[in-house]
């Protein structure tokens, strides 16, 4: 679970008084099938009560008795109703599940397409789309042999537009290719559950061509 948006606060009109409502949204992920309860939330609070005096005043008459009225503070407590959730199974699928949601877009890019053999190059995956972004993994690259690669950084970049739960999350890697020549990296895919249309799909990148330049005086490995 997580605090959604900003803490809204207004003012509402019941039984001829004014009462201040604070409104807090929370997003809630489950993790596992099944029938659950969501406990009832407890509050405690602060509530003004006006006590008087036993002594009467000065000068023998309530009026002015009421004029030393005490307010004092006793601490109370409130919950709210329970809720009850039936959480569904996603259908079964030989397939690797990668995200759950409604994504729309998946690439892929490099900070170069030259380089020398073992020089380093960045590489990123960008998922763009609503859904479960905080559960998506950093994706395994599918590559060739004479292709390293090293997991560097992701973040996450929200995006209203996308929906509740839109944005967009980018995977960085660093990789380094042992052969020189035309390299292909090849397209990589992402399979989701479309939360829409209640189906598995599948979002590929395109390939990427590189040149990769055999350094000066060294003889290394030319790529298949």
């Amino acid at each position: 679970s997580k605090e959604f948006g900003q803490q809204q606060n207004q003012q509402e009109l019941k039984d001829n008084k004014l009462i201040d409502i604070i409104e807090k949204i929370f997003i809630l992920f489950s993790l596992q099938p099944g029938n659950k309860v969501i406990n009832p939330i407890g509050v405690v609070y602060q509530a003004p009560v006006k006590t008087k005096r036993k002594s009467r005043s000065l000068f023998g008459d309530d009026f002015f008795a009421g004029f030393f009225d005490q307010t004092q503070y006793q601490q109370k407590k409130s919950q709210s109703n329970s809720l009850k959730l039936e959480i569904k199974s996603i259908p079964k699928t030989n397939e690797s599940v990668d995200g759950i949601g409604l994504f729309k877009i998946f690439g892929m890019s490099v900070d170069k397409t030259e380089a020398l053999v073992n020089e380093a190059i960045t590489l990123t995956l960008e998922i763009n789309g609503s859904g479960n972004f905080d559960q998506i993994a950093t994706p395994k690259l599918a590559l060739p042999d004479f292709i390293k690669n090293y997991e560097s950084k992701n973040y996450f970049i929200p995006d209203d537009s996308l929906g509740t739960f839109g944005g967009k999350k980018k995977f960085e890697y660093v990789i380094q290719i042992s052969a020189a020549g035309d390299v292909k990296i090849p397209a990589q895919k992402f399979t989701y559950f479309d939360t829409s249309s209640k189906v598995y799909k599948t979002l590929k990148t395109d390939e990427i061509l590189l040149s990769i330049k055999q350094p000066v005086g060294e003889h290394v490995q030319q790529s298949i």
